[in-house]
């Protein structure tokens, strides 16, 4: 239940009286400082402060049409909420009474005077009217059925009629119980009277002049008013035992103890015989409703009653023993039953068949009930126990089987679909088909041996779980844990006699008829219910939507919502102002948008939680089914714009794709220029490859240069004119060792330093050879080298070698010595040291200017661009110094090449 404090901040004290709806729906109330107030837009709004014209006195409140009265002791306040004004009309007596709305005029006694207000007359005058206002604090005046009746008062209570048209006044005749007794107040309901006294509610109607009484109930409690709300249910307020609740008139609990009923018994059209679960049994009347306790065996929890209408005998089964009571029910004679009789059926006089905890069995009894026979039929714990008048079957229902039984005692046993079914009441109706109430199966009709019909929820039960069922006629009432049904065993039709969910607080466990009325034994004592009464169905509860969350924070109730993207949680909650909502509402959700169809919550459950909402426009329904009426409420919506994130709106979007359109273009184009460079690069690469090649043949000609080639063949010649065939030979075979050397060099594009010393140790020889052993070289590699995993370029080192020979150390005359030396520098270099003792670069510059002016030195250019070639696009290059050098003199002594490279140049 959802409320709502309303209050302002000028008001005098907390309390509030004379509640009143005018017109346009605004709620009036007034508190003891005389400060007048209404509820507008969910706010208390302060309309007038009479304090002054009040003096104290606390006014009777009411809102008829666009006035509000204020009736006192003496005078009349009207106020206008139109225009924020108010007049008073003083009467100066203390007899003004009480008002009340008759055709739509407001209506007062003043006096022996009527009066009419909105607008004000005097209708008429009478004395009887004069009887009419000594009493106050009553409702005096009362419309009913188009008639005007004032309350009287006196030594005995007076009602009396009102003829507005012929004035007169018609005293009505009051019945005993009402007329020395305390009337509160009389409030017409349904075209009765209900009469509110202090010794409960009476309810009635006037019939020729007089008071019928056709009800009495709350007796000994003061009732001071009653309200019938919209959905049919009677709230009753009393002076100081709190509110009542009535669900339904047509059910009603009689005037007896509320005694545990375990079983009932008709036995006769005006009396029932109920046992207790503490083992007692009760005669009660149901016409002057009087109680009468039988004397029995002391026992527990009388399980059976069965009653022989011919020779009144009463056969009683409990927890502890079996009898029976004869002689009106004052003779007790205890019976062989066993423990814990469960149920009791007369087969034919004088032989009964029982059910009980450990076995079921027949009895034939003599005429003074003593055992002639027993015939047990299983021993096993039975539940129930009957016997079809008609076709003379017995039927017995224990813990393994449902059993029938026929005349000779040849048993069947029953199952239905397949299946074993229980059975706790048994029943025969005027066709002589039994029906039998189930555990889980709803009610079953048997005859004979089979099972010819069946009724669960799939045809129209409240419940499969059967508490308890009665015949009468052709109609079986049937008693589930939900409800009160009637099967026409004729038509097989069903109707619902009562929902016990929220008409009904007590379990069944016995019915009997009475003339119109359905007598009811329950766990809370004696209940009676209009046999013919039909339950008003028709009323549809209204919902509304009582909060709303979003990401868990309340805000306010709205039909519209708009909310950002990261708002998009929501949880609504609905409730009904309906008794019993939370057993009797079942609720349903849509979201349209999201989802199709109509959803159920879990029963009791109001809320519902919608968590990640997408964008865009979402409409949630909400409604409910009342399981009581079985009608649907008004569909209540909720309508829902989630915002897009910034992402997605259009022009977000429209620049997004805006400037992935130019990041990609960009991206495109400097793709493509890279493709272009790489191109351009692999062309350059390509031709740099053509050069390298080609600057190797270069290197191999410059080797192979028809000077070298002709000082070599010169010498081989010498060596065979002077007859030194060995020498010629040996020469002849280095010589052409050199010579497949460098040609098989030609392919390579890197030799490992072995092979470089190899090959520069085959050509020095041959170069000693030339300079007729007056050149004394020597090469050297440092211990820390691998010269086996050291690659450098194939001819680095060999035309350096030979710049020296042809210009450093050919046009010195003695000691011409050249040094190579290969160590190493750091981690990534090492040094090859080319160093000779010769003329030095510039003498050898000036004598190749005075021999051969025209000259070029063509190996130098070629290693030297070849050196520029290598390194092209790499980041540890091959770098190249060149230093002369001197004497202490400071004359040139020689010249020194290093060339720093790296070690890893190749993997």
């Amino acid at each position: 239940m959802k409320f709502k404090e309303f209050t302002h901040p000028d008001k005098r004290g907390y309390s509030v009286f004379s509640l009143s709806e005018d017109h346009i729906g605004r709620i009036w109330c007034i508190n003891l400082s005389g400060q007048v107030f209404y509820v507008n837009k969910n706010e208390l709004v302060l309309f007038l402060d009479l304090k002054d014209e009040l003096n104290g006195e606390l006014p009777y409140l009411t809102a008829i049409g666009e006035y509000v009265y204020l009736f006192c002791n003496e005078k009349i306040i009207a106020l206008s909420p139109k225009d924020k004004t108010f007049s008073i009309d003083n009467f100066g007596s203390n007899a003004l009474g009480v008002p009340t709305l008759f055709h739509d005029t407001l209506m007062v006694t003043f006096e022996n005077s009527l009066l009419q207000l909105n607008p004000k007359k005097m209708l008429f005058d009478d004395s009887e009217l004069t009887k009419a206002n000594e009493r106050r604090n009553k409702n005096l005046l009362f419309p009913h059925q188009n008639k005007l009746y004032a309350l009287g008062s006196g030594i005995d209570n007076e009602i009396f009629e009102i003829d507005i048209i012929l004035k007169e006044v018609l005293k009505i005749r009051l019945p005993p119980a009402l007329l020395k007794l305390d009337v509160h107040t009389i409030i017409p309901i349904d075209r009765n009277l209900w009469i509110c006294t202090r010794d409960g509610i009476f309810i009635g109607d006037i019939e020729d002049n007089s008071i019928v009484i056709k009800r009495h109930f709350l007796s000994g409690i003061f009732i001071t008013d009653v309200v019938k709300n919209q959905e049919g249910l009677f709230w009753i307020s009393t002076l100081d035992q709190g509110i009542y609740i009535v669900t339904d008139l047509n059910v009603s609990k009689f005037n007896s103890p509320s005694h545990h009923i375990t079983t009932m018994v008709k036995i006769d059209e005006s009396q029932i015989l109920y046992g207790t679960i503490e083992g007692e049994l009760y005669l009660y009347n149901l016409k002057d409703f009087s109680i009468k306790k039988l004397n029995t065996p002391k026992t527990i929890n009388i399980s059976a009653l069965h009653y022989d209408k011919q020779n009144g005998i009463l056969y009683v089964g409990s927890s502890q023993n079996g009898f029976a009571l004869t002689d009106n029910f004052s003779n007790v004679i205890l019976l062989p039953f066993g423990l814990s009789a469960k149920s009791i059926t007369e087969v034919s006089p004088k032989e009964i068949l029982y059910a009980s905890a450990g076995l079921s069995s027949f009895l034939s009894l003599t005429d003074d009930l003593e055992l002639i026979e027993s015939k047990n039929i299983r021993e096993h714990r039975a539940y129930s126990a009957h016997h079809n008048p008609i076709t003379k079957y017995n039927y017995v229902s224990d813990i393994d089987h449902f059993i029938s039984i026929d005349s000779s005692h040849n048993e069947s046993i029953i199952t239905y679909k397949g299946e074993n079914f229980y059975s706790s009441q048994m029943d025969a109706d005027i066709n002589g088909i039994s029906w039998i109430s189930t555990f889980h199966h709803g009610v079953l009709g048997v005859k004979n041996d089979s099972v010819v019909y069946a009724f669960d929820k799939n045809e129209g039960l409240l419940s499969d779980q059967i508490f308890a069922i009665h015949t009468h006629q052709d109609e079986i009432y049937i008693a589930s844990d939900k409800g009160i049904q009637v099967l026409n065993s004729t038509t097989h039709s069903l109707r619902t006699l009562i929902d016990l969910q929220t008409n009904f607080p007590a379990r069944i466990n016995g019915m009997e008829i009475f003339d119109q009325n359905l007598v009811v034994g329950t766990n809370q004592g004696v209940y009676g219910i209009n046999n013919n009464y039909k339950q008003n169905r028709e009323f549809i509860p209204n919902i509304y939507i009582s909060s709303l969350k979003v990401k868990d924070e309340a805000i306010e109730v709205k039909d519209t919502l708009y909310l950002p993207f990261d708002e998009n949680t929501i949880e609504l909650s609905a409730h009904a102002n309906l008794y019993k909502a939370n057993d009797r509402l079942l609720f349903e959700y849509s979201l349209q948008g999201k989802n199709a169809g109509w959803f159920p919550l879990e029963q009791g459950g109001n809320s519902i939680v919608f968590s990640n909402l997408e964008p865009g426009l979402h409409s949630i329904k909400i409604k409910a089914k009342d399981s009581y009426t079985n009608l649907s409420s008004r569909i209540k919506e909720v309508v829902v714009f989630i915002e897009k994130p910034i992402w997605r709106k259009w022009w977000f979007i429209l620049w997004f794709f805006a400037i992935l359109s130019f990041i990609l273009l960009t991206l495109f184009r400097f793709f493509l220029h890279k493709q272009n460079l790489e191109k351009v690069k692999a062309i350059e690469e390509l031709d740099r490859e053509n050069q390298l090649i080609l600057l190797k043949l270069e290197n191999l000609r410059s080797q192979m240069n028809p000077h070298f080639v002709f000082n070599a063949l010169n010498s081989i010649q010498e060596y065979i004119v002077i007859n030194e065939k060995n020498l010629a030979s040996n020469y002849l075979g280095k010589f052409a060792d050199l010579m497949r050397s460098f040609l098989s060099l030609s392919n390579k594009g890197y030799i490992s330093i072995e092979e470089e010393v190899k090959n520069l140790n085959m050509y020095l020889e041959l170069e000693k050879m030339r300079f007729e052993e007056k050149l004394v070289y020597n090469i050297q590699v440092d211990d820390t080298l691998n010269q086996n995993e050291i690659y450098i370029p194939t001819m680095l080192i060999q035309p350096y070698v030979e710049n020296s020979l042809n210009h450093g150390l050919l046009h010195k005359k003695d000691q011409r010595i050249l040094n190579i030396f290969f160590t190493n520098k750091n981690s990534t270099h090492f040094k090859c040291i080319i160093e000779d003792n010769g003329i030095g670069r510039k003498k050898a510059e000036e004598i190749k200017l005075e021999r051969r002016p025209e000259h070029k030195s063509f190996a130098t250019k070629t290693t030297n661009n070849r050196l520029t070639l290598i390194n092209y696009g790499k980041v540890n290059k091959i770098e190249l110094i060149i230093e002369d050098l001197y004497d202490s003199k400071n004359m040139p002594c020689g010249t020194k090449v290093i060339l720093f490279i790296p070690l890893n140049l190749i993997s």
